[in-house]
Formats: structure tokens, sequence, C-alpha cells
């Protein structure tokens, strides 16, 4: 699993050291690191019991791919949903699979879904209340639900490439337009 962990400290240093000393700031840019750190280091486990518990993913193939790819607001996840809802031809992430990108963590919300289901479904009643109140506000703009299909950008959020994972270091201004590159590597089979 890919993570910018130089982009990580430079953020680190600039939030902490380039600025005046704030005890506020340091506790909090402190605190989210390491809560991020310890999240990432907690699907990192998840992608790495992948590999011992189902290690016959890495051979399922890939027939045709369809990559959606525009500016933001230009219909993407309109299309993204109409894709989605042909399931016999399309998959897609649902976003507590970008939120939890394992197998293995995906095989645990099964089982807790089927356990949920047998005792009447409190669990499950308990989240649609909370990703009511998480959620509600973007219904008019884009109807998120953990549940439901979600662009994969989430993902991104675990290699600390997009502007927005680095919001919370306060010292954004800093980095300059290309501070985080996804580095590139060509495929075997496209040389």
């Amino acid at each position: 699993m890919f993570f910018n962990y130089r982009g990580f400290l430079k953020a680190l240093r600039l939030a902490l050291f380039q600025r005046p000393f704030r005890l506020r700031r340091w506790f909090y840019v402190l605190l989210f690191s390491a809560l991020y750190l310890a999240f990432v280091a907690f699907v990192a486990l998840g992608r790495l019991l992948d590999h011992v518990f189902f290690p016959g993913f890495r051979k399922t193939s890939v027939e045709r791919p369809v990559f959606v790819i525009a500016p933001p607001r230009s219909g993407t996840s309109f299309l993204q949903r109409v894709l989605c809802a042909d399931e016999q031809r399309f998959v897609h992430w649902k976003m507590y699979q970008t939120i939890f990108p394992s197998i293995c963590f995906q095989a645990v919300f099964n089982g807790l879904a089927w356990i949920d289901a047998k005792c009447g479904g409190v669990i499950r009643c308990l989240m649609q209340g909370c990703e009511r109140k998480w959620f509600g506000g973007w219904d008019e703009m884009h109807r998120m639900r953990l549940d439901q299909p979600e662009e994969d950008q989430a993902l991104f959020l675990y290699a600390l490439l997009p502007r927005r994972s680095s919001c919370c270091f306060l010292s954004w201004s800093r980095f300059g337009r290309w501070a985080f590159p996804m580095p590139f590597r060509r495929h075997p089979a496209a040389s």
C-alpha cells in the first residue's frame, strides 16, 4: 500500500514549525497525525491479512474496465450511479469499502450484517440514523450512505495524495502546487 511518507513528514514539519508555537495547534496536529497513522496501519494490516486468508484475489482478472474521469461537477457521480444500477455488468465500490479497502474487513462486515439481521436489525437502524446525521446535509447535492455506491477517491486518502487529506495540517499554502505527486509506475504489460 503506497503511503507518501515524505509528504506526510513535510506537512507535519510545516504545520508544527513554520508558524509561531501554539499549544492548541500542536495538540490538534499531533492528535490528527497519531489517529491518521493508526488508521493507515489498521488498513495496511487488513490488506496484509488479505494475502494470508484470500491469496487468490491477486489472480482475479478484470475484463473491459470502465473508467469515469472528468472535471468536478460535470455529471460523473450521476454517470457512476447509472452504471452501478447495472449490477450484472458492473462492479462498484460502496463507501464503507473505500474507507476499509480490504477483503478481510468485507468478510467481517458481512458477518456483522448477518448477525444483525438475525437480531432484528438494531445495528442497521442505528447506522441509518448516524448516516442521516453525518451525511444528511449533502443529500440535495450528493447523497452519501455507507452501503451505497461511491467514487473511489477516498482510497487516495491513505496515500495522503489529494489536498483534502492534508487540510488538517494548517499550512497547505506552503506546499506548492505539486507537493504530493503520485509515482508513475509503468505496468510490465504496457511496455
